[in-house]
């Protein structure tokens, strides 16, 4: 049994893996890159509420209730609980990755996997094992991948160094200056054509999105109040739909969803789902795809099948 904590840039989530079959997940939003794009460095503040969030993970699975063999299928023990902590773009960037890294090493006894862009991109694809016949679409706090599968069944990975932390640090300014969704939106849409210039349309035609952004327009359209993976998994989303969201994000103001339902969901990544929403629109509209299917797995569920190239 395996706890894996993905350390990524807007948010630090965790999953206990056994046998590839996941459990207990959880979301942190740690914000360890938050001010990243400006700097190049983790600040002092996100280094230490990371540390202070692993600290809050290691003790909630030291609480043997939590690891009872009950809960995973009768097969496993609290004794033989292996971790591994991986990390995306903020670290894979930061100039003082090792500052963080070090601290880690020192209080956890843990040497973190920062993951290359590339690996990144197919532990994205391979979380969605054995469906591999669509094109994966992950959008992060510091970066997007998009990866598909070739005429010869190779994974051809693209990875973007933008994501929704860091399209926020560009384009928050701006925010307020238009009279409509629209027109914040071409804005944004001129941005990402700078940051993201997709070269080639992928073979498939199908779109499974994964990540915070994909999540939560699943638990809107849902109007579930909380994560449920079961009913948030396979959501199908059309670009029609996905608009309406984000004329609803904008202006704040909807006859079809409730407001404080949305709030309710998106808490801390309030200030930063339209710039995901925004780069979703720009992906489906480079591609020709009118909707997207909703994924709960990602990159910490791809490790263990990305760690078994036989799979």
């Amino acid at each position: 049994m395996e706890l894996i904590i993905e350390i990524g840039t807007n948010s630090t989530k965790t999953v206990i893996v056994n046998d590839f079959h996941y459990y207990d997940e959880r979301v942190n939003s740690g914000r360890i890159g938050e001010g990243l794009f400006e700097t190049k460095h983790l600040s002092e503040r996100a280094i230490e509420g990371n540390i202070s969030i692993l600290r809050e993970i290691f003790d909630y699975y030291q609480d043997s209730t939590i690891l009872n063999p009950s809960n995973f299928g009768g097969i496993c023990n609290k004794e033989v609980i292996e971790v591994s902590i991986i990390a995306t773009q903020a670290l894979r960037t930061a100039v003082n990755c090792d500052v963080f890294c070090d601290r880690v090493m020192e209080e956890f006894g843990v040497k973190i996997h920062v993951l290359t862009s590339e690996e990144e991109a197919i532990c994205a694809f391979k979380s969605q094992y054995p469906r591999v016949n669509d094109v994966v679409l992950d959008i992060g706090g510091g970066s997007t991948e998009i990866v598909s599968l070739s005429k010869n069944g190779d994974i051809v990975c693209d990875s973007y160094p933008i994501g929704v932390v860091y399209l926020k640090d560009l384009c928050s300014r701006e925010i307020g200056v238009f009279d409509s969704a629209k027109g914040f939106y071409l804005y944004i849409e001129g941005v990402l054509k700078e940051c993201m210039a997709i070269r080639t349309s992928p073979l498939q035609k199908s779109l499974t999105g994964i990540g915070g952004t994909s999540v939560a327009l699943g638990m809107i359209k849902k109007s579930l109040d909380r994560f449920i993976a079961d009913k948030i998994e396979g959501t199908e989303m059309s670009i029609d739909e996905i608009r309406e969201i984000w004329d609803v994000l904008y202006s704040g103001v909807s006859d079809k969803y409730s407001i404080a339902l949305i709030q309710e969901i998106l808490k801390d990544r309030a200030d930063v789902i339209i710039y995901g929403v925004g780069i979703l629109l720009y992906v489906m509209k480079q591609f020709g795809m009118n909707k997207v299917s909703v994924s709960c797995r990602g990159v910490r569920h791809g490790y263990k099948y990305y760690l078994n190239q036989s799979i």
